[in-house]
C-alpha cells in the first residue's frame, strides 16, 4: 500500500481520473503487472525501485512505462530492487547533466552534447541513440565508456541498459513492444489484468495455488480493483444488521414445531 501510494504521489497519478474505462493509478498497475509477467521481475522489487527513481524519472522527462521497462532491465543484474532504483536515478542525472569526461566520451562516439539535434531527443531516445553507438567497442573501451557516462559504481547497470536496448528480447525492448498500446481496455496489459482478476474470483483453494506466482505478483492490484465492491458489500451487511436490530421483536420471532414434526 506505501508502495502505491508514492508511485500515485511521484508521478500526480489519480484513482478518479478516469480514461478510456481506466483510472490513472490502474493504468500504472496494468503497465508494471504486465512488465513484471513478461519479464519476471517482481512487483514488489518494481516497487521498491520505483520508489526510489520515479520522481526523478518524471522531472526528467523519463514516461512512467520507460521507467519501468529500465528497471526491469537493470533490477535482475543488481541484487537488490532498492540499489537498482538508486543506479538508474543516478544514470538518468548523469546523461542529462553529463560530467566533461563523458561529454568527450560521448562525442568520440559522435555525439554531440549540446547539439539541436540531441537536445531534441527525448531522454529514452539518448538511451537507444548511445546504445548503438557502443556496439562493437571494446571491452576496455566500454568499460571507460560506461565509467564516464554511468559513474563508477554505475558500470554494470549502465552496460546492461546498453545491452538489453541492442537485444529485440531484451527487457527494455520487451516491455515497451508490449505497453505500447496504452492501458485502455482494449490494450495488452488491461487483458491480462482483467485475465488474472477473472481467475483470482474463480478460483477454489486449488486453483490459487495452480494460479501461483501470477496471482501473488497481481494480489494487491486485485484489491485495489476489488475495493469499491468490497466497501458496498460492507455497507450492505452494516445495513442490514441495523435492520435486524431495529425490527419489531415480533416480526423476530421464530415459530416452534412440535418435535413430531
Amino acid at each position: 500500500a506505501e508502495g502505491m501510494q508514492a508511485v500515485g504521489l511521484q508521478w500526480g497519478l489519480s484513482s478518479t481520473r478516469i480514461k478510456d474505462g481506466v483510472s490513472e493509478m490502474q493504468g500504472a498497475l496494468q503497465i508494471m503487472n504486465h512488465a513484471s509477467n513478461i519479464t519476471q521481475v517482481s512487483m514488489e522489487d518494481l516497487f521498491i525501485g520505483m520508489e526510489k527513481v520515479g520522481g526523478n524519472a518524471r522531472n526528467l522527462g523519463f514516461t512512467f512505462r520507460e521507467t519501468v521497462a529500465l528497471l526491469t532491465s537493470i533490477t535482475r543484474v543488481t541484487g537488490s530492487a532498492s540499489t537498482a532504483g538508486n543506479g538508474l536515478k543516478s544514470i538518468m542525472t548523469r546523461m542529462l547533466a553529463p560530467t566533461q569526461e563523458a561529454v568527450d566520451e560521448l562525442g568520440q562516439l559522435g555525439i554531440i552534447v549540446g547539439s539541436q539535434d540531441w537536445r531534441s531527443m527525448a531522454p529514452i531516445q539518448r538511451l537507444e541513440e548511445i546504445s548503438k553507438r557502443v556496439q562493437g567497442m571494446g571491452t576496455d573501451d566500454l568499460a571507460k565508456f560506461n565509467k564516464a557516462f554511468s559513474g563508477l559504481y554505475q558500470i554494470t547497470r549502465g552496460s546492461q541498459i546498453f545491452s538489453d536496448f541492442s537485444n529485440e528480447n531484451g527487457n527494455i525492448n520487451k516491455v515497451l513492444e508490449a505497453t505500447a498500446d496504452g492501458v485502455n481496455q482494449n490494450s495488452k496489459s488491461f487483458k491480462q489484468w482483467q485475465q488474472e482478476l477473472k481467475i483470482f474470483m474463480e478460483s477454489n483453494p486449488q486453483k490459487f495455488k495452480i494460479a501461483g506466482e501470477m496471482i501473488r505478483n497481481s494480489i494487491m492490484d486485485v484489491v485495489i480493483v476489488l475495493l469499491p465492491y468490497i466497501l458496498k458489500t460492507a455497507q450492505a451487511i452494516a445495513k442490514m444488521a441495523d435492520a435486524f436490530a431495529n425490527a419489531d421483536p415480533a416480526i423476530l420471532c421464530i415459530p416452534r414445531f412440535p418435535k413430531s414434526l
